[in-house]
């Protein structure tokens, strides 16, 4: 059985490769599409953005709005620990201790 040659185009047949391809051009090519949008239509554009839903889950919000996961600490939630707040430190609430065996 005679084993197949290495072709470049075979690589770009790969569907990883072209999603890669597609959001490699999406990055470095909607900042440019920005700079060179119409002010009126940028104008436009920037308000749509401050509208969308999501900006309130990524921490965009304004005052009002504050986003009540923007101080969400991850590793302290994962290690166990709660939040501690100077009541609880003061209370001593907020610290578990552990019986040596």
């Amino acid at each position: 059985m005679e084993r197949s040659g290495f072709s470049v185009l075979s690589v770009f047949k790969n569907p990883i490769i072209l999603l890669s391809l597609v959001s490699m051009g999406l990055f470095f090519g909607m900042p440019k599409l920005v700079e060179n949008m119409d002010p009126e239509m940028r104008a436009e554009w920037e308000e749509r953005q401050k509208e969308n839903p999501m900006n309130s889950i990524m921490g965009a919000a304004s005052g009002q709005n504050a986003n009540p996961l923007g101080n969400f600490d991850m590793a302290a939630f994962l290690a166990g620990s709660g939040s501690n707040t100077k009541a609880e430190e003061g209370s001593g609430k907020g610290k578990e201790t552990r019986k040596k065996r």
